[in-house]
């Protein structure tokens, strides 16, 4: 079980809608821009303690649309239960990120229940957090062109395209993964594909 989420009210009308929308890309353009004025090298070189800023930001939102969940140990495995419920254990973006990774990885032998549900709220957030971080990287980048897409050159086509197919297997991992393909698996891909790219040009990829 879990306690009560933030449930945002939706547009009235397209007018709203229009509106809403607009707006949020106003907001995350101020953003862009102060996170751009912070740190220039934000796109190459961001400094380990701003990336950990944003990424605690990440998490107080992921918090604030997921809320907590609670659990409680019936025999070898964890069940949902109610927050009130005597011995519940309450799992949410902090608690998982609480364990070093040292610890986490132990608890795969040494509680295998409670290993699979922090696991499983691990990965929902790096996926979240990778969205947020190219969003903004994405925002960043118009700033610095001043708003105009970047020029293809004349040897950028196979580039161009690959990473074209690298952002949409992305998007299919998660599609397909919604629909019951168990050997989708994003998380993986995003290592691996992120791995490669690194190899290939010697780059981080960015979406």
């Amino acid at each position: 079980m879990s306690t009560k989420q933030k449930t945002p009210s939706g547009p009235a009308n397209m007018k709203d809608a229009g509106y809403r929308f607009a707006k949020n890309g106003d907001d995350s353009k101020s953003i862009a821009l102060y996170v751009y004025e912070q740190c220039p090298d934000f796109i190459d070189n961001a400094p380990d303690e701003i990336v950990n800023e944003l990424v605690a930001g990440y998490a107080l939102r992921f918090h604030e649309n997921r809320g907590d969940k609670y659990f409680i140990r019936t025999d070898s495995v964890m069940v949902p239960c109610e927050p009130d419920t005597k011995g519940a254990t309450v799992m949410n973006v902090h608690v998982a990120f609480g364990y070093t990774g040292q610890q986490f990885g132990k608890l795969k032998n040494e509680d295998p229940a409670l290993h699979a549900i922090i696991k499983t709220v691990r990965d929902d957030f790096a996926g979240y957090k990778s969205d947020c971080m190219s969003s903004l990287k994405t925002r960043i980048r118009k700033i610095i062109n001043g708003g105009k897409t970047r020029e293809r050159g004349s040897n950028d086509d196979f580039i161009d395209a690959l990473h074209k197919s690298l952002v949409n297997f992305d998007t299919r991992a998660l599609n397909v993964k919604k629909r019951g393909d168990e050997t989708a698996d994003q998380l993986k891909f995003r290592v691996a594909r992120d791995a490669f790219w690194k190899s290939y040009t010697g780059k981080n990829f960015e979406v």
